[in-house]
This record gives C-alpha cells, sequence and structure tokens, in this order.
C-alpha cells in the first residue's frame, strides 16, 4: 500500500468525522433551539444501569487510554501528511534485462527551470519537486520584469510540459507554475531647484 495514499485516506476519515461532529452538533444545537430535548427522548433507548457503572469498571480507563492514543496517533499522522511536504522519489523510466532506467527529481528541476529561464522576459525560475498522490508534482516559481508578456510565458509552460510528456512518458509528473511579476521601477523624483535671492 502506498504510504502516501494511506495518509490520504486517513486525513479524509479524520476529516469526514470532525464533519459529522460538528454536523451533529449543529442539528442539536437547532433542535434545542426549537424546544425539542433530545437527550430526554434519546435516553429511553439508554441502558442506565450500564451507562453509570461503565466509568466504574476496570477496563473503562485502558478504553478511554486506547481511544486517546489512536485519536493522537490518527491526528499526528494528519497533520504530518499535511504539514510536512513529502521528498519526491526517483522517476522510473523504464526496465529492461540490464537495470532499472531513473532520473532523479533534482535533475528534472533543473531541466525545467533552464527551460523557464530560456523564455523571454524571465529573470529567474527554481523548481521543486514534491511527493502529491502517488505521484510527483513539479512547483515552478517564475519571477519574470514587469514588462514580460504572460501569454509568452503560458506558452512556454505549454512547451515545457509537452516536452516532460513526451521525454518522459506515463511517468511524467505534474507541472504547476507560479508566475511572479517584479514591480516597475518608480520614476525618479526631480530633484527641487535652489532658489538664489
Amino acid at each position: 500500500m502506498n504510504p502516501g495514499r494511506g495518509l490520504e485516506a486517513l486525513a479524509r476519515a479524520v476529516s469526514a468525522f470532525i464533519g459529522l461532529t460538528l454536523t451533529a452538533a449543529g442539528a442539536y444545537g437547532i433542535a434545542m433551539w426549537a424546544g425539542l430535548d433530545l437527550s430526554a427522548a434519546w435516553s429511553v433507548y439508554l441502558d442506565r444501569r450500564w451507562y453509570y457503572s461503565a466509568p466504574g469498571q476496570t477496563w473503562w480507563p485502558w478504553a478511554l487510554l486506547v481511544i486517546g492514543v489512536l485519536s493522537l496517533a490518527a491526528g499526528a499522522a494528519t497533520l504530518i501528511a499535511y504539514l510536512r511536504p513529502r521528498r519526491a522519489r526517483r522517476i522510473r523510466l523504464a526496465t529492461s534485462p540490464l537495470g532499472v532506467a531513473a532520473v532523479e527529481p533534482s535533475a528534472l528541476c533543473s531541466a525545467v527551470s533552464g527551460e523557464f529561464a530560456a523564455i523571454a522576459g524571465v529573470q529567474d525560475s527554481r523548481a521543486i519537486a514534491r511527493a502529491s498522490g502517488g505521484g510527483t508534482v513539479l512547483t515552478v516559481t517564475v519571477r519574470a520584469t514587469a514588462d514580460a508578456d504572460p501569454e509568452e510565458i503560458r506558452l512556454g509552460a505549454a512547451g515545457a510540459a509537452d516536452h516532460l510528456a513526451t521525454t518522459l512518458g506515463a511517468s511524467a509528473p505534474g507541472l504547476r507554475v507560479l508566475l511572479e511579476l517584479a514591480k516597475p521601477p518608480r520614476p525618479a523624483r526631480p530633484s527641487p531647484g535652489r532658489v538664489v535671492g
């Protein structure tokens, strides 16, 4: 099982649990506001002897400990999945009797950055490879001059994506481009002239 997909599935389960809890709390609050005492209606179906005697049982502290540990582990795994960027692995190109052909993400980032740096109006570009959803995504940050043509940069990005797809085939990573336009230079203020009396 892919650990990335496992963490994403866990994150979805935790998000669904939180969403259901908030929905139930909201519905209960609206019902209380409307004058419906749901706790009194539901208490008819509860076994009051078990309800009041459970905290006194020897298994009760252990049950709370297990629930706490599982909740803590699920919460920590969800935070790790979403807050810690995962490094991309080598991208496998082909397998043959001689071995496996693969490319390092750093080399791929350098090549893609070079393609974007060759576009007219681009001052600087840098690419970062991250693992996402069982695959790899290249995020390219492009810094361009204030008078650069965004359409030309978009065409360059489409060309880079086509080049990746042609070169790597089904192993090609996803491509995301962040465009930063430099601020235009401020006009120089005229220096005030001296008044000679």
